[in-house]
């Protein structure tokens, strides 16, 4: 056993006897953890300075999610391969930067495409100056440099590419460029030792039969095995979500819960199938910017979120959901 698998099997030993204390959490995110873990805030120093502009900024309209904001910093702090699973546009994202924010990590974010290829990830031979050289890919800049890494809708890239990762994603493994000229021994790359990967999906990695995430594959499962932990990531508590919209626009304290009853609806109707398009997060703070900046609470939704949904039916239902949250017609 190296001695990295020996630090991490020592501290998972301390966690299980609850050994490990470290107020460093609650002072850094403002509660107690709800799983027993510590949070090592580093200092810019502590990374290569090419990872220094990679350090995100702390949103401070962003609200953690105690529980997942629990899970993922202890599978950080111990080096465990973390997935996260929820519905589109429920802050996966978002969370692992804040995360990475709060513990000033050097935070890479990369998203799966179905023409990725291995050389966008692990690098690639240029020519520069009439020489033909190595240039390392971003994931594998990011490997020797100890970012965090997220992966995001991974399951679009084609499961042949993410099983070159599949030794990288093994406790003690390793990366191997197989694309690189020379020997094995300058093709292997040996992580940084906080180096960690996260990855974060719509799909579970199991495919999509209700065509609302096309380009998704179906995941060998070998990879999916290779997953320490899975954070289910939903929507947030009505009154979470209400409060970053005040937060943010505290003009509209009075309309955010109405936003909020009206998006619970949606999303309700997008669970069930009854509608294509859900109303995210991400949808109900642009049109609370917009309702700010045109005064129009109805104007705003109807082109933040109505003119997408495509057919007849589908509006009819929202208009059903608009008048039983604001007690009007909505006029379309």
């Amino acid at each position: 056993m190296n001695d990295n698998r020996k630090k991490l099997q020592k501290l998972f030993e301390l966690v299980e006897k609850k050994e490990i204390t470290d107020t460093s959490f609650k002072d850094t995110f403002g509660f107690e953890p709800l799983v027993v873990t510590k949070a090592t805030v580093h200092k810019e120093s502590d990374w290569p300075v090419n990872m220094h502009g990679f350090i995100p900024a702390v949103d401070p309209n962003y609200i953690l999610p105690e529980e997942a904001t629990s899970i993922l910093v202890y599978g950080i702090e111990t080096g465990q391969f973390v997935n996260i699973v929820g519905p589109t546009g429920s802050g996966k994202s978002t969370l692992v930067e804040q995360v990475c924010a709060h513990l000033k990590r050097p935070f890479v974010r990369f998203n799966g495409r179905g023409d990725m290829e291995t050389s966008s990830l692990l690098g690639q031979l240029t020519v520069e100056g009439g020489a033909t050289v190595w240039r390392d890919g971003v994931f594998t800049e990011a490997v020797k440099s100890g970012a965090v890494v997220l992966f995001d809708e991974y399951t679009a890239t084609p499961p042949e590419i993410n099983m070159s990762l599949q030794w990288l994603r093994e406790h003690g493994g390793k990366l191997l460029l197989t694309d690189k000229p020379g020997d094995n021994q300058d093709r292997l790359i040996v992580p940084h030792e906080q180096f960690r990967l996260v990855c974060a999906d719509n799909t579970r990695g199991l495919g999509d039969n209700s065509d609302q995430f096309a380009g998704t594959n179906i995941q060998n499962s070998a990879s999916l095995n290779r997953f320490d932990i899975t954070i289910e990531h939903n929507y947030m508590n009505p009154k979470i979500e209400a409060g970053i919209i005040t937060k943010k626009h505290p003009e509209l304290k009075d309309g955010a819960e109405y936003m909020i009853k009206l998006a619970t609806l949606i999303r309700n109707g997008y669970g069930k199938s009854e509608i294509s398009v859900t109303l995210s997060p991400r949808n109900l703070l642009s049109w609370a910017k917009k309702a700010k900046d045109w005064g129009d609470m109805e104007k705003s939704f109807v082109f933040t979120y109505y003119n997408m949904l495509p057919s007849d039916q589908e509006r009819s239902a929202v208009k059903g959901f608009y008048k039983t949250v604001f007690s009007k017609n909505l006029e379309v």
